[in-house]
């Protein structure tokens, strides 16, 4: 199997401005839509393995929504608004974030690469959002979405392509954020990978102490796959 997590390193090559504009269009074009896990966690049952200590996944859904937020360059910025939720049920998302994305002609540590940064949502959007059953395309958006104050620190991910796919990392191996859900701060890993077909997340968390907080205790990404809906029964 695919692991998402690859090492770093700098090109020794420069591509062109057309392959810069290429990748990144290539990048946004498969970074919208619905994506979930549900045969991951069917396998999973189907081999014993439970969510959180069972080795296993919980059932999670992903929807990407462009947002058109004046972008001065479309062809080196864009803009994305991430849905999670749990079980099939756009209703009860547990995460909102603003990924603010932009092409880095040669960034010291991954060469050319796509930086995302991440912002929470205000709470007029969130309240927004969820009146219009989480249609970015039905929500005022403006530039008070990308405030400074919103955008959470040190969590930047950094994209490249890597073969047929891209690759994600943070800027740094871990961070310790505060948790607004849990109000207590937890030490956050990520390493993602977006293909034609799929998307896979190997978020996780940890508490201080060490402890298993959230994500896959063996490290293994949450595969989810490109998919036509929005809904679905739980597992």
């Amino acid at each position: 199997a695919h692991d998402a997590r690859q090492p770093r390193h700098t090109h020794t090559h420069t591509p062109t401005i057309t392959q810069h504009t290429n990748l990144f269009k290539a990048f946004t074009a498969n970074f919208a839509g619905h994506f979930d896990n549900r045969n991951q966690v069917l396998d999973d049952l189907e081999h014993g393995r439970t969510p959180r200590d069972g080795g296993g996944h919980e059932h999670i859904h992903c929807h990407l929504q462009p947002l058109a937020l004046g972008c001065a360059e479309p062809a080196a910025s864009a803009y994305a608004l991430a849905r999670y939720y749990f079980n099939g049920d756009p209703a009860r998302p547990f995460r909102e974030r603003i990924y603010a994305l932009r092409w880095l002609e040669n960034d010291a540590a991954f060469g050319p690469s796509i930086e995302m940064g991440i912002y929470r949502l205000r709470s007029e959007t969130e309240a927004a959002l969820k009146s219009v059953g989480g249609s970015a395309a039905d929500v005022p958006w403006s530039a008070a979405d990308l405030d400074p104050a919103l955008r959470i620190p040190d969590t930047d991910v950094v994209w490249r392509r890597s073969g047929d796919h891209f690759v994600g990392e943070m800027r740094a191996e871990q961070v310790v954020v505060h948790s607004p859900v849990l109000n207590k701060p937890i030490v956050v890993r990520d390493d993602v990978a977006l293909f034609d077909n799929a998307l896979w997340c190997n978020d996780r968390g940890t508490a201080l102490d060490g402890n298993y907080v959230y994500g896959n205790v063996d490290g293994v990404p949450y595969k989810m796959s490109r998919v036509d809906w929005a809904s679905c029964e739980p597992v």
